[in-house]
């Protein structure tokens, strides 16, 4: 573990040096994309700062962090100290924090994810969703053949055009299972409103207007 951090500090030092840029780094099992400003923060670390940030964002300790990234101490009970006064440095703070900003950025639901997930709202059919058939049964008053319907929810596998993500709400009650999609029409006018589908909308205001009007309107300065 130790050697692997080392080796890619060190590769990370060496493609610098040489002009490459690196725009990802490892921090435990997930590689985060580096945006130019975290590169820059990046580069400006010394090779221990770089070891103990990349290992706190992996999810280490700070002392195994700093022991991991080769740091030296000739006491152990003061290797937390150390690792800890490297991680409240300004620069060191500085990059260590801009992570938990893409964390956040890349959770929140971008445009493209909600056109996405509306179109399937918008598209889904109930069949798509359910099972129906007609079933033959024997009236037991009129001893006629008659046909009796009934409907089941697909296995999650089954459903077509993501069913699943069109599925609004799923209850169980005295009359049996209901279940209920998102409203297509809603789903379409949000889709038309994120496109800018919709015709210009018509403002109206209301209010007083004072004007001023002189002969010089009419006839020109040199009248």
């Amino acid at each position: 573990m130790r050697g692997d951090s080392v080796r890619f500090v060190a590769l990370l030092d060496a493609c610098y040096k040489i002009g490459l840029r690196i725009m990802e780094v490892r921090t435990g099992d997930r590689i985060v994309e580096l945006s130019e400003e975290q590169l820059t923060m990046y580069n400006n670390l010394t090779k221990l700062q770089k070891s103990v940030a990349l290992g706190t964002l992996a999810g280490m300790k700070p002392a195994d962090a700093h022991r991991n990234g080769g740091g030296t101490c000739r006491n152990e009970d003061n290797r937390h100290r150390l690792a800890s006064e490297i991680l409240t440095k300004p620069d060191v703070k500085a990059f260590i924090d801009s992570f938990a900003v893409t964390v956040v950025s890349n959770a929140i639901m971008g445009r493209q994810e909600m056109l996405e997930r509306l179109t399937i709202m918008a598209r889904t059919q109930i069949t798509d969703v359910v099972n129906i058939c007609n079933n033959p049964v024997i009236d037991q008053d009129s001893g006629e053949l008659v046909s009796m319907s009934a409907w089941s929810v697909k296995d999650p596998a089954e459903m077509t055009n993501g069913g699943m993500i069109a599925i609004s709400e799923i209850t169980s009650g005295k009359d049996g299972l209901k279940l209920k999609l998102h409203d297509q029409r809603a789903a379409m006018k949000q889709l038309a409103e994120l496109q800018g589908f919709d015709a210009a909308s018509k403002i109206e205001l209301s209010g007083t207007m004072t004007t001023r009007t002189t002969l010089d309107d009419f006839y020109g300065p040199d009248a």
